[in-house]
């Protein structure tokens, strides 16, 4: 990983500790989500908004991106991947939420 990568990187592990606290005594966390950057670079991830969202669900759910249906929708064909990892995000927060309603 590059410098300026390792940067962003930890800029943003430094950010979402601030946000959840206890991810602080994660001691994989940093690793984590250097490896899930390399993820999002893989699957073609491009935007530095988009991947700070990849980077914050692994963070909050590890490994996410290794579960078959995930990784299925963002290895389709068609829309970018920035696009795809954002519908996947819009979907999941409609659906949560439509789960909340009924609580």
């Amino acid at each position: 990983m590059k410098e300026q990568e390792s940067a962003f990187v930890t800029s943003l592990r430094d950010r979402i500790v601030y946000a959840y606290p206890k991810l602080g005594a994660d001691p994989t966390l940093l690793h984590r989500l250097a490896r899930a950057y390399s993820e999002a670079k893989r699957i073609g991830l491009t935007q530095d908004d988009v991947i700070g969202d990849f980077l914050r669900l692994e963070a909050l759910l590890p490994s996410f991106y290794r579960r078959p249906e995930i990784s299925q929708w963002l290895g389709k064909e068609g829309d970018s991947a920035d696009d795809r990892f954002q519908d996947m995000l819009e979907l999941a927060l409609k659906r949560f939420e439509q789960g909340q309603e009924g609580n």
